[in-house]
């Protein structure tokens, strides 16, 4: 991401990231297994708003450390479209 997006605060990038992910389900799923075999993504995940969906996966991402959670947004730039 461009400097100025960068200025605009982690809250704004955090719901650009959401948003992203939101559209992205499919894909999302796929990484979060691949991050976190033992996550169980049922029903349970299936029934939820996107939006909530994305937010719930990204806290468990996120609460595996700063490798995996580095990893994971290195895999969000190479393979969806993020605007540079």
């Amino acid at each position: 991401m461009d400097p100025v997006s960068l200025q605009l605060g982690t809250k704004n990038l955090h719901g650009y990231l959401v948003r992203l992910l939101s559209r992205n389900l499919g894909w999302l799923d796929a990484k979060v297994k691949l991050f976190l075999p033992s996550v169980d993504l049922g029903s349970g995940y299936q029934a939820l708003d996107p939006t909530q969906r994305v937010i719930l996966q990204l806290q468990k991402l996120h609460a595996q450390g700063p490798t995996t959670w580095k990893s994971f947004i290195q895999c969000v730039c190479m393979e969806l479209d993020v605007p540079s």
